[in-house]
């Protein structure tokens, strides 16, 4: 059978394409790998250059200072790693999304775990809720990488409603009929809808 035709549709090849599974775990790993980086390395550092660390002022001022530091060093690693892996994969997601998604989980968890000491330093609540809020908020923030990417890949571009019409072609072709006889046919679409 003979067949020729012509077409004014070409392949489109779809752009950011869904992550899988893999892909997502790597923007997570990446965000662990970031973290611990550049927050980590930046703890370490404080811990093993105490010269950082003067005798004039409070101390515990100066302590909280430098893990304040930490934990924004951490926040940004966090979001440039998952930022780096997803854009090894052509993901096209944005950084400042994915930093706000990491620096909003953090925050969540940081003010539970805060809050459930300063509550139970008051004695107003019991331990079992002092420890729920503790855990809920380690949990929180074990789980930022993990939300950084979930970030990272809702700032993804979504694709346009007017890209998935393409518009109409017209087609020469010649179509054998069921005697083996030849005959020309013209082949007209006038819209394709791409789900």
């Amino acid at each position: 059978m003979f067949f020729a035709a012509a077409s004014g549709q070409p392949f489109v090849q779809v752009e950011n394409p869904n992550p899988s599974f893999g892909i997502f775990a790597a923007e997570a790993g990446g965000g662990i790998v970031g973290a611990l980086g550049l927050g980590g390395g930046f703890a370490l550092a404080t811990i093993f250059y105490p010269a950082w660390i003067d005798d004039e002022g409070p101390i515990h001022w100066r302590t909280e200072a430098l893990a304040g530091i930490s934990v924004s060093l951490a926040l940004v690693g966090c979001a440039g790693g998952t930022y780096v892996i997803g854009s090894a994969f052509d993901q096209g997601g944005k950084f400042l999304p994915t930093r706000a998604y990491a620096a909003g989980t953090s925050a969540i968890g940081l003010g539970l775990i805060m809050g459930g000491t300063q509550l139970v330093n008051g004695n107003s609540i019991s331990n079992d809720v002092h420890l729920g809020m503790s855990y809920t908020g380690i949990a929180l923030l074990a789980a930022t990488p993990v939300v950084a990417a979930y970030g990272y890949n809702r700032s993804r571009p979504r694709g346009s409603l007017s890209r998935r019409f393409v518009p109409g072609s017209v087609g020469l072709a010649s179509v054998r009929d069921a005697e083996g006889i030849a005959h020309p046919s013209l082949n007209v679409r006038l819209l394709s809808v791409r789900f």
